[in-house]
């Protein structure tokens, strides 16, 4: 995955996040195909929440029962896809992208869902 060199303050222990990845629900078909799409379509995919975040995220809406979900930043639709793929029968999510071309990638990616 190409991310741009920067420095970040870590945060968690490299190998507690590695143990997590590793015992963490693999990625769908789908997501796994929108993430080798954005890396072959953008310079840089490091606005992709991943696996640990997109997890996370289904287990709120799982948790929380949440019917709806308003998702602010879209980038390519990962995060979206992911609740998407837990949210209840009958239940939406709203996403907003003011980058027109992310916007583009995003939507072509939730036609394929």
């Amino acid at each position: 995955m190409k991310n741009r060199p920067k420095p970040y303050r870590v945060i968690t222990d490299s190998e507690v996040e590695k143990y997590a990845e590793e015992h963490s629900t693999t990625e769908s078909e789908v997501v796994t195909k929108l993430i080798q799409g954005s890396d072959e379509e953008l310079d840089y995919i490091d606005m992709l929440s991943g696996p640990l975040v997109g997890n996370l995220l289904q287990i709120l809406v799982q948790l929380s029962g949440a019917k709806n979900c308003l998702e602010i930043g879209t980038f390519t639709g990962y995060s979206a896809i992911k609740m998407a793929e837990v949210i209840p029968s009958g239940g939406r999510i709203d996403t907003i992208e003011m980058n027109i071309r992310y916007q583009k990638i995003a939507q072509e990616n939730f036609q394929k869902y």
